[in-house]
């Protein structure tokens, strides 16, 4: 797994992530989960995923996808209001530090290059950012 990781990283930095599918869907990737951290301090959100862009997750994610929400509220998890338990959103001072941590961790630096790569690779389509974010979510 570190390997992997490792090449990835070194791809991303280089720019070679952009010669494959999966390579430029980090940049999808990057918005989504890096999107949820950033402003939430989770990767994870689970309001992120719909049975429409992901039928391969099969009926049962569908039928739980059309009752999350209640889920969520019966088990006490409530994403977007504030509280001391899991599933509440952090309070303003633990996001900053959470993001100072992404900006001294260099995690804004691959960032950047990943946004940098992308907004290259869209120049090169024809695209603006957001069509090319597009493509590369739903490529592959």
């Amino acid at each position: 797994m570190a390997l992997v990781s490792s090449l990835r990283l070194l791809s991303q930095l280089k720019g070679c992530h952009q010669r494959s599918v999966r390579g430029r869907q980090q940049y999808a990737a990057r918005h989504l989960w890096g999107g949820n951290f950033w402003n939430r301090g989770c990767s994870l959100y689970f309001r992120n995923v719909d049975p429409e862009t992901h039928p391969d997750f099969g009926p049962r994610f569908a039928r739980y996808a059309s009752r999350r929400e209640r889920e969520m509220e019966r088990v006490g998890a409530h994403p977007d209001v504030e509280g001391c338990f899991g599933g509440r959103t952090l309070a303003p001072e633990t996001i900053g530090e959470l993001r100072q941590c992404t900006i001294w961790g260099g995690t804004l630096v691959l960032w950047t290059r990943l946004e940098d790569s992308a907004a290259s690779s869209a120049r090169e389509l024809g695209l603006n950012v957001d069509e090319y974010l597009e493509q590369v979510r739903t490529e592959g």
